[in-house]
């Protein structure tokens, strides 16, 4: 590579700190509002809510920076946070132990220590730092914080450590993608073959790390597109765009009914105005065999299998809303709250049952077995069996509320659907 020049780097980027705590244009959530520019009118207002699993993920995160300074300057690991590691043990430790967390923290290091270490692709190091802030527009509230960032003469790296485990993600994420264009914007006499690395590290879900690399026309063209989408959300007049970025989206159920975006509540509406007496007639059509060729039959089959999807989806929030109201007391024709009891257990630990049992049972004279050695409270039955009492008293039943749909009112739908028994008998008798 031939560099006529020398990449700089702008203060801003080295120097830069978060404005808010929260970025009105995440690129965490990038693919919503480059999708849907009137996603920013519809989360106003809506609290952001965390989960176990971003506490999770942050504790994690920690660990990974502390990890790195242990290993890399030879600083260990902060009273606060061995406090923190402490704390999460014990209430979640059988869950995610943060031993676990070790191991995966000491991966992600060499994943770094690699990447400081790759001359090939980014040249002589100028800077880097990990959960660094990395301004993208920020005067216009769009800016994020990456795992790890490196910047070189001749490339740059975008390291992100994801602990979770669920879904495998891609080195080409746009979230990823909006960080390297951050840094772009933010780089001075930048060579043309200059390369923008993108890295992504899940060390639950694959061994290795995997990357993407992008070229400075890319990442300008990208700078473009996110320009365009942040101007855009301020047009009057805005509709929002249903998609699959919708899923993330905190108005597609918020706390609030009265806060769900538009598109979303209009999918029941949709949903109705299908022609679902059409599908299942299309769906009786005769076949000579099972699996004979039949195109009017088999495109009804794959719409409903299409529309599957955003049923369940619909059925979900509707189920939640109609529990919401009619625990408020409203009364909606043909569903009903139904509650489960599930079996009878003790109301407190097992230190307060045995107290509460020498207290108001005092004929209960060995409360306990050895299994085998160490006590272990005895079964409600047992102690009821052996002692002929009632324990009623000390005992909850926790219920499990459900929303059910009234029988008559399932019969009154499905009788408006045309044929819709000998549908069913069709599908199961065809070719026998």
């Amino acid at each position: 590579m031939s560099n006529l020049s020398v990449v700089k780097l702008h203060p801003t980027l080295t120097n830069f700190v978060r404005p808010s705590p929260h970025s009105t244009f995440s690129p965490s959530a990038i693919d919503s509002w480059l999708a849907c520019a009137y996603r920013k009118n519809a989360i106003v207002g809506i609290p952001e809510t965390s989960s176990w699993y971003a506490e999770e993920g942050t504790l994690a995160h920690s660990i990974c920076e502390a990890m790195f300074a242990l290993l890399y300057y030879d600083f260990p690991f902060s009273s606060k946070l061995q406090m923190e590691m402490i704390a999460w043990d014990k209430l979640n430790g059988h869950k995610s132990p943060t031993s676990h967390m070790l191991e995966c923290a000491r991966a992600y290091v060499e994943v770094i220590v690699y990447w400081l270490n790759n001359t090939h692709d980014l040249g002589n190091i100028l800077w880097f730092g990990l959960e660094r802030g990395i301004p993208i527009f920020p005067e216009e509230g769009c800016f994020g914080t990456g795992d790890c960032i490196i910047v070189g003469t001749s490339g740059c790296a975008v390291i992100d450590f994801k602990f979770g485990k669920g879904h495998k993600v891609q080195a080409d994420t746009l979230q990823l993608k909006a960080y390297a264009a951050g840094i772009a914007r933010h780089l001075i006499d930048i060579p043309a073959d200059y390369k923008f690395i993108t890295v992504i590290f899940q060390p639950r879900v694959q061994p290795g790390a995997l990357e993407y690399t992008w070229t400075l026309p890319e990442m300008n063209q990208f700078l473009g597109e996110i320009w365009k989408s942040i101007q855009q959300s301020k047009e009057e007049g805005l509709s929002p765009v249903e998609g699959r970025h919708c899923y993330w989206c905190p108005a597609r159920k918020p706390k609030d009914p009265a806060q769900m975006c538009g598109a979303i509540k209009e999918k029941p509406m949709k949903l109705v105005a299908e022609d679902f007496a059409g599908f299942m007639s299309a769906m009786q059509s005769p076949v000579d065999y099972v699996g004979a060729p039949n195109r009017k039959r088999d495109e009804a089959i794959m719409k409903l299998i299409a529309l599957k999807p955003m049923i369940d989806d619909v059925v979900k929030n509707g189920l939640e809303e109609f529990m919401m109201r009619l625990d408020d007391g409203e009364v909606i024709p043909g569903a009903v709250i139904t509650t489960t009891f599930g079996n009878r257990s003790y109301n407190g630990t097992e230190a307060e049952i045995f107290e509460l049992l020498r207290t108001k049972f005092p004929m209960v004279t060995e409360p306990s077995t050895v299994v085998p050695s160490k006590p272990k409270l005895k079964s409600i039955t047992e102690i009821e069996r052996e002692y002929k009492i009632d324990l009623t008293s000390i005992c909850i039943k926790k219920g499990t509320k459900t929303v059910d749909i009234l029988d008559d009112k399932m019969r009154t739908v499905l009788g408006e659907m045309a044929n819709y028994g000998k549908m069913l008998n069709n599908g199961q008798g065809q070719g026998e």
